[in-house]
């Protein structure tokens, strides 16, 4: 009697017929989500030892390639589902306020860097959440130009069932692609991270002459929240004739911090409960990022940075975008 025999799309191999309920990664679905969790959490080789004390014992090559396979079907995924939804027009709601957030943290990559420029990629993300449930926060993050992180930016904004009545405050650092996008999603109230602005100011008391003690004490009463930019720079700013005088970097500094004079109200920020720094989306970049792709001696494809990106963001998002059952069909079909 002959044996029916099937090949897998993903690996190519040939095999007996599947056993019934299962798909051609050769595990249960229940095998296969515990495999695929592990791997977005650890690397290779340790998801393979904690798989193996849980008693499925596979190679960590094995790992390694159904990992790949689901994250390059994520990736597609996730990629046309924000950008169908970027296109949808806003619904009307009970118009609650959400925090924006977003920032960049670079991964290092397989490819010889180019000389003079950073060996990383940087990785775009963008979280939201309600301004009085910051767990509740969701997440995209990917290895994208600006235009094209655009789309799904936006399709994040209205996964998370944004409505045309939100009041969205915007968390950042003051970088211009962040500052583009903040734009294009009608934040209302931008806020210049404290602990940003800190840095800036600290050039500025440095111009003063102050002391160590001095200018940590005023670094500690921006960060509390205690003051407003503005009046701090109307009390303390000499003269323009004493200021020109300051070197090119203090005078760069006060630059920098009067064109965003609107963004450091902080005592008025922070009076009306919203957040003055933005330590949500610098923990997400440490937590959904750098705890899986910025391990010693890790180095990135670029399609596998997009791939984990991916993946971690929707691992860590309190609304995941990217269906288990789904996508298993579609990476793993026979």
């Amino acid at each position: 009697m002959s044996v029916q025999r099937w090949q897998c799309q993903g690996c190519g191999r040939y095999g007996q017929r599947r056993p019934k309920g299962l798909d051609c990664s050769g595990l249960s679905p229940k095998a296969l989500e515990r495999l695929l969790d592990l791997c977005i959490r650890l690397p290779y080789r340790e998801a393979q030892a904690a798989l193996e004390i849980q008693g499925l014992r596979l190679e960590v090559s094995h790992c390694e390639r159904l990992s790949q396979r689901y994250g390059a079907w994520c990736q597609a995924l996730a990629e046309r589902y924000f950008d169908d939804l970027s296109h949808e027009a806003l619904g009307r709601g009970a118009g609650e306020v959400k925090v924006v957030q977003a920032d960049g943290v670079y991964v290092m990559e397989q490819d010889k860097p180019v000389k003079g420029q950073c060996e990383g990629r940087e990785v775009k993300q963008l979280l939201v959440y309600p301004l009085n449930e910051p767990q509740h926060r969701s997440s995209i993050a990917m290895a994208k130009e600006v235009a094209n992180f655009s789309p799904l930016a936006h399709g994040l904004m209205r996964h998370t069932k944004l409505s045309q009545n939100d009041f969205l405050i915007g968390v950042a650092d003051g970088a211009p692609w962040i500052d583009g996008l903040f734009a294009e999603l009608d934040v209302e109230v931008r806020i210049l991270d404290v602990y940003h602005a800190t840095d800036y100011l600290n050039q500025i008391m440095l111009a003063l002459g102050w002391d160590d003690q001095t200018r940590l004490a005023h670094r500690y009463s921006w960060q509390r929240g205690d003051i407003n930019a503005r009046i701090w720079l109307k009390h303390y700013l000499p003269p323009p004739e004493v200021w020109l005088t300051w070197d090119e970097p203090a005078q760069a500094a006060l630059r920098y911090l009067e064109t965003r004079l609107d963004q450091m109200d902080y005592f008025d920020f922070k009076n009306k409960g919203y957040p003055i720094g933005s330590g949500q989306i610098e923990g997400a970049n440490k937590s959904v990022i750098g705890a899986r792709m910025k391990r010693g001696g890790m180095r990135w494809s670029k399609e596998g940075i997009n791939r984990m990106a991916v993946m971690r963001s929707n691992q860590c998002s309190a609304q995941p975008f990217i269906d288990f059952n789904a996508t298993r069909l579609l990476a793993f079909a026979p």
